[in-house]
């Protein structure tokens, strides 16, 4: 006998993965910059600001050893280079 299964009828949003933006991030796509981060949260129908971005990984940077696992995994120097700004700056 063959059975049949059936499509789930929804898929789960990306956006209930551990914070996606952290994620890509980690994942440090060479030459990703903010507006590539942007349109590539765009597709899982993530809609943020380069404000908002900008204060997620600033205010997780903050935090210091108890930082996020996602982001410990990324260099200084990439942030400064994705976002425009330091991570550090207040």
């Amino acid at each position: 006998m063959v059975h049949s299964y059936d499509e789930p009828e929804t898929s789960i949003p990306y956006a209930f993965f551990n914070d996606p933006i952290l994620h890509r991030l980690a994942m440090k796509p060479i030459g990703m910059t903010l507006k590539d981060l942007i349109e590539w949260l765009k597709q899982f129908d993530i809609h943020v600001t380069p404000e908002e971005v900008i204060k997620i990984v600033k205010d997780e940077w903050k935090k210091g050893e108890q930082m996020d696992s996602w982001l410990k995994v990324v260099p200084r120097s990439y942030l400064k280079e994705v976002l425009e700004v330091d991570p550090e700056d207040c």
